[in-house]
């Protein structure tokens, strides 16, 4: 895996504090822009400044949550290269095996049954008790 639960749960629970400290900083601001503080300027550009720094800290958290997970926040799994491949392999099968039942409908059920096998070894087995005729 990409990642584990405990650290799915830290990043989220760590978005959820910043974006509380998000809000506490909005609130500063209009506290800020309502009030008669001397510095109140500078306390909005502070206030402004962090939220600057908090809104990138989520976006990151946010860009590893889409990396390590899927839908529904499903962990990724790493694959293999060849995993890659197998699959790769297995699914142009699977597509030559329907463009050729498409254009030859006699080999549809004859392709379709176990003659072809794929996984991490991929074979062909004829059956001799039950031969193919193509024409």
């Amino acid at each position: 895996p990409l990642t584990d639960e405990k650290t799915v749960r830290d990043v989220k629970k760590s978005k959820e504090q910043i974006n509380e400290n998000i809000k506490k900083q909005r609130e500063n601001i209009e506290m800020a822009r309502d009030s008669d503080f001397i510095n109140r300027i500078e306390v909005i550009q502070e206030a402004e400044k962090e939220i600057e720094k908090f809104e990138n800290e989520v976006g990151k958290l946010d860009a590893y949550l889409n990396e390590t997970t899927g839908i529904r926040q499903k962990i990724r799994e790493i694959k293999s290269p060849k995993d890659k491949a197998r699959q790769s392999v297995n699914k142009a099968i699977g597509r030559a095996i329907e463009a050729i039942c498409k254009k030859s409908p006699k080999l549809k059920d004859y392709l379709n049954s176990s003659s072809i096998r794929t996984g991490n070894n991929c074979r062909y087995i004829t059956d001799e008790n039950n031969p193919v005729s193509l024409l």
